[in-house]
């Protein structure tokens, strides 16, 4: 299947958004740490979940248990806490006046 997530970089989003008619004044990805109260397995089971469409149900539990093992040492403080890493892209971008219909 088609992975359902998109993370462009600025630069690449810029050419998306110039490629479609747009004027990009302003585009930076900004930090933005998110604590996850339900911890990584929490947020892999609701929001991941897409990613096992074809997996068996030991091929899913394996491959969380995996990605919790590989992300515990940055994304998991000494008090065991868990904080997604997440990364907003911000814009302000301008219909160019040709591009108006």
């Amino acid at each position: 299947g088609v992975a359902p997530w998109f993370f462009p970089t600025a630069e690449e989003y810029t050419m998306i958004l110039e490629s479609h008619g747009f004027d990009v004044t302003y585009i930076a990805l900004r930090p933005r740490p998110t604590p996850l109260p339900t911890g990584m397995e929490g947020w892999i089971r609701t929001f991941a979940d897409p990613f096992f469409a074809d997996a068996t149900p030991q091929q899913k539990e394996t491959a969380i248990a995996h990605a919790i093992h590989l992300l515990m040492p940055s994304l998991r403080d000494s008090n065991e806490l868990w904080t997604a890493d997440y990364v907003r892209l911000r814009f302000h971008a301008v219909l160019k006046r040709d591009s108006q219909q």
